[in-house]
């Protein structure tokens, strides 16, 4: 395995125990990342050995709307596990998205999670990964984006997303012809919906595979029609908002 390869895959690897350490240490509300290592479950105790991958593995947990990163004006950042992290979504929802948790929901065994994180840890040491490698290959896509529901432009987005919801949902043209992609574009739709409704944050690649993506395959597809204006007028009230809270990320996006 070359380093590119490894920067890629082993946060994943190391985020299904980050997950399993925040589901089975309940009683705790906000975790440091030394407090991660620490209170790792027995089989994967001391296997948490690199903060550098923890905290990337933690960027795979954030980017997937299941933990909140806190970040003060002194200190570290504190991480606090959202009701979404549970076992449907360690065992079900998050294998559709990385291979990892896919074979973990099969096997579910710690031994297996153990050994694969030990050859992580020593393909970490033969390739010299260093932390900074990870500064450079985290992309601010990644970056969690605090969403402030008073924020009259962030309204109007979720409004143009609503209504491109209805009016996709409702064209019974694309259901009948494609509605594989149909059902994507909808679905999609609405778990950014949610997002931008239920979570404190989140991020630009979310905001891309969710809504931007899904809402340029309906302006391709429907050049020139009604849909197009639809979904043109969601993207837009967007971008508007993006531009007036967050305007370096556009460049990233489009």
């Amino acid at each position: 395995m070359d380093k590119p390869s490894f920067l890629d895959h082993a946060p994943s690897f190391y985020s299904v125990a980050v997950a399993c350490t925040l589901l089975e240490g309940k009683q705790r509300e906000l975790w440091t990342i030394l407090q991660i290592k620490e209170g790792a479950p027995p089989a994967l105790h001391a296997i948490l050995v690199h903060d550098a991958l923890v905290e990337a593995a933690l960027r795979v947990l954030v980017a997937a709307g299941v933990v909140a990163v806190a970040r003060m004006p002194f200190g570290p950042p504190v991480y606090r596990r959202l009701p979404s992290l549970n076992t449907d979504w360690l065992y079900s929802e998050a294998g559709r998205e990385m291979s990892v948790y896919a074979t973990f929901a099969q096997l579910k065994n710690y031994q297996w999670l153990r050994a694969a994180l030990a050859d992580v840890n020593e393909q970490y040491h033969s390739l010299s990964i260093q932390p900074a490698d990870f500064e450079e290959a985290a992309p601010s896509l990644w970056e969690p984006l605090p969403l402030d529901r008073r924020d009259e432009k962030l309204a109007e987005a979720v409004e143009a997303v609503d209504d491109a919801i209805t009016k996709i949902e409702a064209d019974n043209g694309y259901a009948a012809n494609v509605p594989g992609e149909r059902d994507y574009v909808v679905q999609s739709l609405k778990t950014f919906r949610s997002a931008l409704k239920e979570s404190v944050q989140i991020t630009g690649m979310q905001i891309k595979t969710f809504a931007l993506d899904p809402l340029g395959i309906v302006i391709r597809r429907f050049s020139g029609a009604a849909l197009e204006l639809v979904a043109g007028a969601a993207r837009d009230a967007i971008v508007a908002w993006l531009k007036a809270k967050f305007g370096a990320l556009l460049a990233l996006l489009f």
